[in-house]
């Protein structure tokens, strides 16, 4: 197995000209700011557990976990495979910062005798946020801001233009959501909450009686010290897909943090690019996550089918993660036939 594991500060994971893909087979941003339960609260998690290291003045770096890219430090872009999560609510948090100075100085929350002072501060903090959020891509006389963190769909509703709304300080008016499906308006709705939870945090901790004064810019100066330099990421760095999944499945299914649907996902992509690369002549044409986005988009595949088919071939309830027992019916169920491969036979089954 070959890869490149680097601990990465965030002001070196956002550094200049990185772009960071995510696939249009993984799965819609999906942490949020809601609830009180591990499955809808994780950003408040995040805001708390961060504030918390940082106000305790712990000498220690504060490790946030890995992630796992394919792509080489030669072209700084990266296929995400795992981490967008971490790698999105990131890049919130460091435009909810943006958005919060922008909000002060719109405002006027700030001390009358030194305003141009403040206005100075602001706007040069907000800059040094869009360089770890944009790339600046230049075109003749003119730069042009181009995101960081990029949501691939070449079918389906467009996260990226959520995205880059959300990043630009904008509301969510500004987002159509006409022949949208439940979870499309669940999803967008989620970056825009999320990214203004972090700004109500923001001004809880760094406004002095609403107003945004010398010492509590000197603080925030200090947490945003702290991100930059003391916060870090595993970033796993492997040449192409088959070892990024292993990688992956590695890291993810032992402690199952994922849905069953997410990790069938991998292992019928994964198995599909297996079969093109056993059989490159037949299978050229084969695109593994074009497979699985025909069974979720078409049949809206539902994350409790897993452990619903599982009990069917088993003939038992399920009493664990159901993935666990999926290659074990694939490998026991299905064979390779003179007119179709044992992943063929799954798929159609």
């Amino acid at each position: 197995m070959e890869f490149i594991s680097e601990q990465k500060v965030l002001n070196d994971l956002f550094g200049n000209d990185i772009t960071y893909i995510i696939p249009q087979y993984q799965r819609p941003y999906s942490w949020d700011c809601i609830g009180k339960s591990d499955k809808n609260n994780q950003i408040n998690v995040i805001w708390q557990d961060l504030i918390d290291f940082y106000t305790s003045k712990n000498p220690n770096i504060y490790f946030m976990g890995a992630m796992v890219m394919i792509g080489d430090s030669s072209n700084r872009i990266y296929e995400v495979i795992d981490g967008q999560q971490r790698l999105t609510t990131l890049t919130l948090l460091f435009t909810a910062i943006k958005c919060f100075l922008k909000e002060v100085l719109e405002n006027k929350q700030l001390p009358q005798e030194a305003h141009q002072e403040f206005t100075t501060f602001i706007n040069a903090a907000s800059n040094y946020i869009n360089q770890l959020v944009f790339n600046e891509k230049r075109n003749g006389l003119y730069t042009i801001p181009e995101k960081k963190v990029k949501i691939e769909k070449t079918v389906g509703f467009d996260y990226d233009s959520v995205l880059k709304t959300v990043l630009e300080c904008e509301d969510a008016s500004q987002i159509s959501l006409q022949n949208t499906n439940e979870e499309q308006k669940e999803v967008t709705e989620r970056y825009f909450k999320n990214r203004n939870y972090f700004i109500e945090q923001l001004k809880q901790t760094f406004l002095d009686k609403g107003v945004f004064t010398n010492e509590k810019a000197q603080e925030l100066d200090k947490f945003f010290e702290f991100l930059r330099n003391k916060v870090t990421v595993m970033q796993i760095r492997v040449p192409g897909f088959e070892v990024a999944y292993q990688i992956f499945e590695i890291l993810n299914n032992r402690g199952l943090s994922l849905s069953n649907k997410d990790l069938f996902r991998n292992f019928l992509i994964r198995k599909f690019h297996e079969l093109k690369l056993t059989n490159p002549s037949k299978y050229a044409d084969l695109l593994p996550t074009e497979k699985w986005r025909h069974l979720d988009e078409a049949y809206e595949f539902d994350a409790e089918f897993i452990s619903r088919y599982v009990e069917s071939k088993n003939g038992k309830n399920q009493k664990y993660s159901a993935y666990n027992d999926i290659e074990a019916i694939y490998n026991k169920n299905f064979k390779d036939s003179p007119t179709q491969s044992k992943i063929e036979a799954f798929y159609a089954d």
